[in-house]
């Protein structure tokens, strides 16, 4: 498809279908997503070029697809065989099995340039591809399930889980240029295994 949905937040689902995200009581840990820019700043300091940058500048609209702790850990433990408790020693063992660049490009995969794009719209936009700030790569919306819908975002790694957004942490930072949904896998822009 073009361009991908954006816009504002919807009043609602259309009749007939299930609102996004649910309603009724959040689980007691469902808090955002992990919204420590630690990684950011580190793939800025080491390299101030980077558009990784824009994350931290509010003033662009963009719509970034935000994995959480486990995601990264499951992905550090993938890369070396270890599980790892914090989230310095996962971004070093990773910058070290893999580098700097491809944490850049992992980041720029997540992140959807020019539009805030809300989970409602989302919901709406099956089969769509999304280009991402990561140069010629894009993510599929996948919506599966009638009356309880789950978003799923295809990635270019045909071999691992997709990431799914968690209903609980969408509209991270809602009413800002910036709107991020929190999700369950690193995305990964290219296939890991053959």
């Amino acid at each position: 498809m073009g361009e991908p949905p954006g816009g504002s937040k919807a009043e609602g689902c259309s009749p007939g279908k299930p609102e996004w995200p649910p309603q009724g009581p959040r689980p007691a840990a469902a808090a955002p997503a992990n919204s420590n820019p630690a990684t950011v700043l580190a793939v800025v300091a080491a390299k101030p070029s980077s558009n990784v940058g824009l994350l931290a500048d509010g003033s662009v609209s963009l719509t970034a697809f935000i994995p959480n702790d486990r995601a990264f850990r499951e992905l550090a433990h993938r890369a070396t065989g270890k599980w790892l408790n914090t989230e310095e020693k996962v971004f070093n063992r990773l910058v070290a099995k893999l580098g700097v660049d491809a944490i850049e490009s992992a980041l720029l995969y997540h992140v959807v340039p020019g539009a805030s794009i809300m989970a409602t719209d989302v919901l709406q936009a099956d089969g769509a591809k999304l280009a991402t700030a990561l140069p010629g790569a894009s993510i599929t919306v996948d919506v599966v399930g009638r009356n309880v819908p789950r978003i799923i975002l295809r990635d270019l790694d045909r071999n691992s889980p997709n990431a799914r957004v968690n209903p609980w942490q969408t509209y991270i930072n809602e009413g800002n240029k910036q709107v991020a949904h929190g999700i369950t896998k690193v995305l990964r822009p290219l296939n890991l295994r053959g």
